[in-house]
């Protein structure tokens, strides 16, 4: 029977090594590299996950107390619908109705309602002596009306008022008023403490024209009003109009010792805004 010879060189070199399918050692560290590379951005997407979680949970909250403001909200809304409003009980101001600085005060205006002349001068000064038949012959008068020394002056430096009035030839008497309608000043008073004031008037009769011929001269007088101020009386009259007589300068158009020309001048007070 044949014999088979066995070749040992042939089947050692046909063999498998098992150390040929490892890996280099020179590769190792790249691994290892990659993988560390890899733990860090799972890493990282984790946080960022934790954050976007944080975020909509804070936003979940502040939705859900938005919601229940908004249902708190709702409630009231219905709730004033439901019950009368309550209206606030004022205390009386004496019908001022027009909301003081302060809710102890008041306030007045003192006004010059209107102003006449009452007797003219003397014969001497024909040009104030009143009014015969169709000659007027009127007091030129200009004045300067205060309260606390503010005031106001009527008509102006440079012009003056003519008032007419009866000649004493003719019977006298006072003239017709003259509606003025000024403001004199504003004024504050205490609610439940009257105020009284005076009102000052200085005047003057004015000669002018021919009575400068004559050697006439100016003639000037003053004159005084109380008035008092109380909260709750809305508007105040004095008792009566202010009479005011040129006694001062000139004669008056007659002797010494005659009479002189006068007006007379009326005021009220009325309550106001503050």
């Amino acid at each position: 029977m044949p014999t088979r010879k066995m070749n040992n060189s042939d089947d050692t070199n046909e063999a498998v090594s098992p150390v040929a399918d490892r890996p280099e050692r020179s590769d190792v560290p790249d691994r290892i590299d990659a993988l560390t590379d890899l733990v860090a951005s799972l890493a990282s997407a984790f946080a960022e996950l934790q954050a976007r979680s944080a975020e909509k949970a804070a936003f979940d909250e502040s939705f859900s107390e938005l919601r229940s403001q908004i249902s708190d909200v709702k409630r009231a809304m219905v709730s004033a619908q439901a019950v009368p409003a309550r209206v606030p009980v004022v205390e009386d101001d004496c019908g001022c109705g027009c909301g003081c600085v302060s809710s102890g005060c008041c306030c007045f205006e003192i006004v010059l309602d209107k102003v006449r002349a009452i007797q003219p001068q003397g014969v001497l000064e024909p040009f104030d002596a009143g009014e015969v038949a169709t000659l007027i012959n009127p007091l030129e008068v200009v004045m300067f009306v205060s309260v606390d020394t503010i005031g106001i002056l009527l008509p102006s430096l440079s012009t003056t008022m003519d008032l007419r009035v009866p000649s004493n030839i003719t019977g006298g008497g006072p003239g017709p008023w003259v509606p003025i309608n000024r403001v004199v000043g504003k004024f504050m008073v205490k609610k439940g403490t009257p105020r009284t004031l005076t009102i000052d008037i200085q005047a003057s009769e004015i000669d002018k024209g021919g009575e400068r011929i004559v050697g006439g001269k100016d003639e000037h007088g003053n004159a005084s009003q109380d008035i008092t101020l109380d909260c709750c009386t809305p508007k105040v009259y004095p008792p009566m109009p202010t009479d005011l007589y040129f006694t001062f300068g000139g004669t008056g158009g007659g002797f010494p010792g005659s009479h002189h020309g006068a007006i007379s001048l009326a005021f009220f007070a009325r309550r106001v805004c503050c």
